[in-house]
This record gives C-alpha cells, structure tokens and sequence, in this order.
C-alpha cells in the first residue's frame, strides 16, 4: 500500500486519539513509535526476572495498576520516561499507535497484513528485534516485539520515540466478493477467541501485561541469560576440578606418548648406528 492508501484507510491511529499529521504517512511506510508499557529483562530478579516497567507521561499509576496484580512503575525516578536496556539485555515493548486492519475489512470487505521492524538507525545502536511473522488481518490492537540489546553499552529509547516502519499489503484480489467476506467473517471468529484474555478486547491487544497473564513471558531470555549461565559455569567449584583433571590427563597421556618415541627414537638411532658399524 502507499502512504496515502495507509493513511486513507485509516489502518493507523493515535493512542490519545489525535490525528496523524498527511507528513507522517511515507511513500509506502509508515513509523512507528515506542509506546508507554513495556516489560524489562532483570537478571538479577530471581522470582520476577520480567519487570514490568511504565515510561509514559501518566503522573499517577494507580488507576493503570487497578485491580491487578501486575504493578507497572518508573524504572528511574530521574529519567522517567526512557526505557534502558542493559548491555546484553532484553525488552518486550509495545509500540505507541494501534494498528487496525478490521474496519477496512468489515466496510470494504478487503484483506490487509502488515509487517514491521526497527529502524536501521536502532540496529546500529546494537539492536535486533523479534515479532510476529506479520499484522493479522481483522486485528486491532497494540503491536509488540522483543528487543535485545547485542552490545556491551546501556541503550536509552524514550516514550515516542521513532523506533519502527511497518508497511501493508493486500492478501488477494477476492474484494468484496462472497468468498472474501466468508473469510472475514471466519477470521473474525478467530480473533473473538483468541483474545479472550485479560488485556484484550476479542478484537486485539490492548497492553502489554496481556503477555503475563497468557504466560507468554519466556522463563530465561536473551544474551543476559546466557552470560550469567556460562559464568556461573565457569566459576563452578566442580567445573573447574573437571576441567583440571581433563588438563592433567592430557598432559599425563602426551607425556607417555613423547616419551614412547623418545625411546623409539633412541632405539632406531642405535640401530642404525650398529648397522653402520657393522
């Protein structure tokens, strides 16, 4: 789709409801910008490693954190509204606008998938992101992806920031036809019961505490994960022993060795010696 068509169909919108200025809308994309509610990768947690963390401009979080028992807060009282991925850590982050692919199917009987990633200007920053394979059609909601930080440095990505390009395409050519709308309406079906959940509104998700209460929150996660592991390992009393016995049982059996041909040396050196003699 092109900007225009994008901005036409009205397949993106402000969380606050303000309108997107026409100069947002690119030739064929879209970007997308980071969103309030994200969940931070903590290592050093050892019940709650997935921290639920808020960088919008909301003063107040009770009424955010009303009747449930995940409890969004500051990260940092001095900077509030950036979000820090440590070096090597992890971020599940939800992006500020809500994408809607449903109205245009429902009044137009058209089909749309979108597919997004960073900015190339996060990338080198150090960044790699993992999402969905596309935007489903007949899905309106918030839009989410895991960020890890592959380098050694803190990165700091603030609320609204630019941070993604999404860009839409048609599924088929079956517009408002009776097969295509038999399609929307069975796609529609679908995303009643899979957003069922907490945080959901049988159409989409809404925020990101919809991940925890799916328990969609993997258990261990990124590089952060694994350095700690492999240090651990290292550090280990009985690793270090394995690793010292394995050493010296190599340096016992090359000591035989090089002693078994220092004598097969000596004894062929001698026998040929003899036969020269001889």
């Amino acid at each position: 789709l092109t900007g225009k068509e994008i901005q036409d169909y009205g397949i993106i919108s402000y969380s606050d409801g303000s309108i997107i200025p026409e100069e947002e809308f690119q030739a064929t994309t879209f970007d997308l910008r980071l969103g309030e509610g994200h969940y931070l990768y903590d290592e050093s947690v050892n019940d709650r490693k997935w921290q639920p963390i808020y960088i919008g401009t909301k003063p107040d979080l009770s009424s955010l954190n009303e009747g449930t028992d995940e409890q969004f807060r500051r990260a940092r009282s001095d900077d509030p509204y950036t979000l820090i991925i440590p070096p090597f850590g992890s971020a599940l982050i939800q992006l500020y606008e809500t994408v809607d692919t449903l109205s245009i199917a429902e009044k137009e009987h058209i089909l749309l998938v979108g597919r997004f990633d960073l900015k190339l200007s996060n990338v080198h920053q150090g960044l790699i992101s993992q999402q969905a394979t596309q935007v489903e059609p007949c899905y309106r909601g918030k839009l989410f992806c895991f960020l890890h930080n592959l380098s050694n440095n803190e990165i700091s990505l603030k609320h609204k920031q630019k941070i993604a390009t999404i860009e839409f395409s048609y599924v088929s050519c079956l517009h408002d036809s009776e097969k295509c709308q038999l399609i929307i309406e069975e796609l529609k079906k679908q995303n009643e019961n899979r957003y069922k959940r907490q945080y959901c509104d049988g159409k989409g998700i809404e925020d990101i505490r919809y991940f925890f209460y799916a328990q969609k929150l993997p258990k261990d996660c990124g590089l952060l994960s694994l350095k700690k592991k492999m240090e651990e390992t290292v550090q280990s009393p009985d690793t270090i022993s394995a690793i010292a016995d394995k050493v010296k049982s190599r340096i016992e059996r090359t000591g035989k060795i090089v002693a078994a041909l220092i004598t097969a040396s000596a004894t062929i050196i001698c026998f040929i010696c003899g036969y020269m003699f001889n």
